[in-house]
């Protein structure tokens, strides 16, 4: 499943999961996400479908728009990009040409606002630095959306990080933050 970018195809085994984990298990019903890198594109497409199904949307140096990476175009920050996942990626959604994959792929912060209505909270550890996937490319359109219609955001900003290591050095304030919202 790493490679299909938070498509359809994506979604049908996350629903299999949920169900194996809530519905089976009874793990909560609604989990803290986390979206690690290109997991961004998973966690925010889960969101988009069930926003009633998640606690908190977690982005660490998560990829929210495509164009940024794997595409490697030019937003307002130049990513190192992938053209060997840029090109997974247009299989796996069915574009025939690059140009179609960015008329067509979602942008960053589309379809999420019945999340903030919904009460997910969200949380960004992202490199300032980050070359590979850079913040105002990506999770900076989903947070501006949520401060934008009172949602609410905790922000662990890495000073001049890159996009690794992940996480933060000391875990401690993350893993409290994340404890106490998980339902």
């Amino acid at each position: 499943m790493s490679n299909q970018f938070g498509s359809a195809r994506a979604m049908a085994t996350w629903e299999k999961a949920y169900e194996e984990f809530h519905g089976k298990r009874g793990l909560s019903a609604k989990p803290a996400l986390l979206g690690i890198s290109r997991g961004g594109l998973y966690v925010n497409a889960w969101t988009r479908l069930h926003s009633d199904r998640v606690s908190v949307l977690y982005l660490d140096n998560g990829v929210c728009d495509i164009r940024s990476w794997p595409g490697g175009f030019a937003l307002t920050h130049q990513s190192k990009g992938s053209p060997k996942d840029w090109a997974m990626y247009k299989t796996e959604f069915g574009y025939a040409n690059d140009d179609e994959a960015k008329a067509k792929s979602l942008q960053p912060a589309e379809g999420l606002l019945p999340a903030i209505k919904a009460g997910v909270f969200l949380i960004s550890c992202h490199g300032t630095a980050d070359k590979t996937v850079p913040f105002e490319d990506n999770a900076a359109h989903v947070i501006k959306l949520w401060q934008d219609n009172g949602g609410r955001v905790k922000l662990f900003p890495k000073d001049g990080g890159d996009h690794h290591p992940h996480g933060l050095p000391d875990p401690k304030p993350l893993i409290e933050v994340l404890t106490a919202e998980v339902k």
